[in-house]
């Protein structure tokens, strides 16, 4: 390391009056499973980094009224294991069980995933189609909301403001997300892709979809076409092969690519999101 500089914030308010300070100079760390990869690179000389790792006020999973509130500081391991999760977003929960190792997983936080905004953030996709909310906070500016849909603005970037902290993400309780994670191994891997679905039916018929899409575009997001294609339709065969189609038109991954074609994620995804579907229309866990 050289060139940097570090804050230790130990509740909230300090690290909202360092984050106004400092401005685009300061780098929250609270797992810093990632921030290490850019230090240990050299990038982003000059930075403060600020370790929010203490505030005890960003941790914790909790359900009230059918709303799940995850705090942002709240470890991958914390969410892999809850029994709240489990049962109100099983495939969050799943894809948890799947993130890293387990020495990373007890550092990595959920606010960092989301934050940092890297295309294959695991547990993105699955927060996409909660319809999970991002509330974040400024000294200067008091609290606001962002829906997770609008956060993600191009490679590792987002629309939380440099003096704005990620506190909580919120979403509305349901079992009927499936998400799949697709790597080279079925851990300590960075996902060739990552899918997740939520599914409600009525009677037979798919009355309402979300689907969205981790590692196969610049950014994570939804996928709009795909959606439109399936919902109004019955779970079957005739479906899915539509699914496959528009799927397409809400992929653009990169080729070549370390861990994957473009060719080869583009047959797969169709195939993942599927099986995402089903076992979200039955609320299955994994």
């Amino acid at each position: 390391m050289k060139n940097y500089s570090f804050i230790n914030a130990p509740t909230l308010p300090d690290a909202l009056d360092a984050l106004d300070r400092l401005r685009e100079k300061a780098w929250l760390v609270a797992g810093g499973t990632n921030v290490m990869v850019f230090i240990r690179a050299g990038k982003r000389d000059g930075t403060t980094l600020v370790n929010i790792r203490d505030i005890t006020a960003l941790s914790g999973i909790s359900e009230k009224d059918g709303i799940v509130t995850i705090g942002a500081g709240t470890t991958i391991s914390a969410i892999a294991s809850s029994d709240i999760l489990k049962e109100s977003a099983p495939g969050l929960y799943a894809v948890a069980n799947q993130f890293a190792d387990p020495t990373t997983r007890n550092s990595a936080t959920i606010g960092g995933n989301v934050a940092n905004g890297t295309a294959g953030g695991d547990m993105l996709p699955s927060l996409l189609v909660l319809d999970a909310i991002a509330h974040v906070e400024s000294k200067a500016d008091g609290r606001r909301e962002i829906p997770l849909s609008e956060i993600f603005t191009g490679p590792g970037k987002t629309s939380i403001a440099s003096n704005e902290i990620l506190t909580h993400l919120t979403f509305r309780a349901t079992r009927h997300i499936g998400a799949i994670k697709l790597g080279a191994r079925k851990s300590m891997s960075i996902a060739i892709a990552t899918v997740a679905a939520y599914v409600e039916m009525k009677d037979d018929t798919i009355a309402s979809c979300r689907i969205a899409l981790g590692a196969v575009s610049a950014t994570p997001g939804r996928a709009r076409n795909a959606e439109a294609a399936v919902t109004g339709r019955k779970l079957d065969n005739d479906t899915f092969d539509l699914l496959a189609v528009a799927l397409q038109k809400d992929m653009s991954p990169r080729d070549p690519s370390v861990r994957s074609t473009a060719s080869y994620r583009r047959s797969v995804v169709p195939v993942l999101v599927k099986r995402a579907m089903m076992l979200a229309a039955t609320g299955e866990c994994m």
